[in-house]
């Protein structure tokens, strides 16, 4: 139920099921399901937010009102709403451009530069405390100096302070919303900061910057999109979760919404190496290496850095149980 001031308008789109066209009473908007199935969740299927019906709901006061912006009707103006909120809080000061530049003291290359303060930020710690809430909606990130001082920040936190730092060294990065989780969820049709669960990175490249993360923007140029949060994935690659999803590129003249660049299957290896020795007494002695590039890469190191000792005694027991009884995995 939505209730609106006289005079002001919505509109809705459902998604996972048929229409729903609201009942209105005055100004009061009423959307109703009943007798909905239960959803059956199967393992490698959809999350739950890409089965669930949901209903996307614009509002809009009386033309001439003026009223903070509440709903929008193109891409670019929630680009525009965002880079106000986000351009602001990129301001480095002195304690960060001497991090830039002890950072930074080594590299020689573009791509040095990147990787340099990629690795930093994403050591920062994970800590989320919202600001703005009643104006901005908690969209607005902390400062980049703040940031840097607490060394702890969540992902628009994180994805400020780098484009703070990449800026003093030379390189331009804007702010990226993307829904984490699931590649399908964003919807073209609805603009709206409220599609979003997640804050990157887009960092303007050159030609001789190649990687699986890296595409055209018409306006901007090559752009390789990074998530300084994950820390099991490498600048050069995105998680899976967010290849191939739409993604909205934070710019105040330039953004809209894009989609993301998915790695090719080459970026993507799994080498499984089998040493076994068959002994007189019929027992099996093998060794088994694995060698891993791309999400496959990032997986392991998720399952091994994050592990605890329990978590990684049931990794290897998996590992023992795919081969034959009596096996030993290095």
């Amino acid at each position: 139920v939505l209730e609106l001031p006289p005079g002001w308008r919505a509109e809705s789109k459902t998604y996972n099921h048929p229409a729903i066209e609201p009942k209105v009473s005055g100004s009061t908007f009423t959307w109703e399901l009943e007798n909905l199935p239960p959803i059956v969740l199967e393992g490698a299927g959809p999350g739950i937010e890409g089965l669930a019906p949901r209903v996307a709901i614009s509002y809009y006061p009386p033309a001439g009102a003026q009223a903070d912006a509440v709903s929008f009707s193109t891409w670019p103006e929630v680009s525009a709403w965002l880079s106000a909120l986000n351009d602001p809080q990129a301001v480095a000061d002195a304690t960060l451009r001497a991090k830039v530049k002890d950072l930074t003291e080594a590299a020689r290359t573009e791509r040095e530069k990147v990787e340099a303060l990629g690795r930093f930020v994403q050591g920062i710690k994970y800590v989320s405390i919202q600001m703005g809430i009643s104006r901005g909606g908690g969209y607005r990130p902390h400062t980049a100096s703040e940031v840097l001082t607490k060394l702890y920040g969540d992902c628009k936190d994180k994805a400020n302070l780098l484009r703070t730092m990449l800026r003093e060294a030379g390189i331009e990065a804007y702010p990226v919303a993307v829904f984490a989780g699931d590649p399908t969820y964003v919807r073209k049709d609805w603009p709206s900061p409220h599609q979003f669960n997640h804050a990157i990175v887009a960092i303007r490249v050159s030609d001789d910057y190649q990687a699986p993360a890296v595409a055209g923007h018409p306006d901007i140029g090559r752009i390789l999109y990074f998530d300084p949060t994950d820390e099991y994935t490498p600048i050069g690659l995105l998680p899976a979760h967010e290849q191939g999803s739409f993604a909205l590129l934070v710019h105040p003249t330039k953004g809209d919404l894009v989609a993301v660049p998915r790695a090719q299957p080459e970026a993507n290896h799994l080498e499984r190496t089998i040493k076994a020795s068959l002994n007189d007494d019929g027992s099996l002695t093998a060794v088994v290496t694995e060698k891993c590039t791309g999400e496959s890469a990032s997986a392991n190191r998720r399952i091994l850095r994050g592990a605890n000792e329990a978590e990684y005694r049931k990794v290897i027991e998996r590992w023992i149980a795919r081969g034959v009884p009596g096996s030993q995995v290095e």
